[in-house]
């Protein structure tokens, strides 16, 4: 199955910003796979907070090649899963490492990075219906 990986950093600015707001995550497919938290935009500025996914990120890639992995990770429709920030950021706080998404039709997947040394590793799970 296909896999979108994010980077650890960028999806912590996004939960961190979440938080802040008292706002969900969102994990959204529509041009790209990437997380966004779900409020408004920093002051001063048009752009949400955002983390792209590797895979399909558009300052990496053309518009072209990024909605064809779009497509082959996330399916043809747009679509947009929210979560509660604190369940992704208990998630991260238990895992070092970039995190790693797993999408299929029933259920999406947050696959374990490096488990800290301390804590055992826990993938979150959640099934779409």
């Amino acid at each position: 199955m296909p896999i979108a990986t994010f980077s650890r950093t960028a999806l912590a600015t996004v939960v961190a910003y979440a938080r802040k707001h008292d706002a969900q995550v969102a994990l959204v497919g529509d041009a790209g796979i990437y997380f966004c938290a779900m409020c408004p935009a920093p002051e001063g500025s048009t752009t949400r907070v955002l983390a792209h996914a590797r895979e399909t990120d558009r300052t990496r890639m053309s518009p072209a090649d990024s909605y064809a992995a779009k497509r082959a990770i996330y399916g043809g429709d747009d679509g947009c899963d929210r979560f509660d920030a604190d369940d992704i950021g208990d998630w991260l706080d238990t895992t070092t490492g970039d995190l790693a998404v797993r999408i299929s039709a029933s259920a999406i997947a947050f696959l374990p990075a490096v488990p800290r040394a301390a804590r055992s590793a826990r993938s979150m799970q959640r099934r779409l219906f």
